[in-house]
């Protein structure tokens, strides 16, 4: 995918991963009873998140073509999520000018695993059945 034009199905998993991060982000400001819908600082979480995920994605080929249409590559983001959250963490203290605090990103990495999965599991279930049924 780095020398290629996305196809509409590499679009259709990387749009659903960006929803997916920000549903986390959501979530994990609602979870401590903060806005979530005029919160500029849902910024200062989403971004950092969305750029280690950008820049661990593409070297575990989570978008090729294989890995998002077959279940046994599902430990690509997995490992993505894994390799991603302590960048974003990092990204996030620089913004933030302040320390990166480990149960942080214990629970960023973990709800952020969750929402991948899921979202890549439903992705993969929709797939199977369009291709057993059309």
């Amino acid at each position: 995918m780095i020398n290629s034009r996305p196809s509409a199905l590499q679009w259709i998993v990387i749009g659903g991963d960006l929803l997916a991060l920000l549903l986390v982000t959501l979530v994990g400001f609602a979870s401590h009873g903060e806005a979530i819908w005029d919160n500029p600082r849902l910024w200062t979480t989403f971004i950092p998140l969305t750029l280690g995920w950008m820049a661990v994605a593409p070297l575990l080929q989570v978008y090729h073509p294989e890995t998002i249409t077959h279940w046994r590559s599902l430990w690509r983001p997995a490992w993505a999520v894994v390799l991603a959250i302590p960048l974003a963490g990092f990204l996030r203290g620089i913004w933030l000018n302040t320390p990166i605090v480990p149960v942080f990103l214990a629970v960023l990495a973990g709800t952020t695993l969750l929402a991948i999965l899921l979202w890549r599991t439903l992705f993969w279930v929709i797939w199977s059945w369009r291709g057993a049924n059309g």
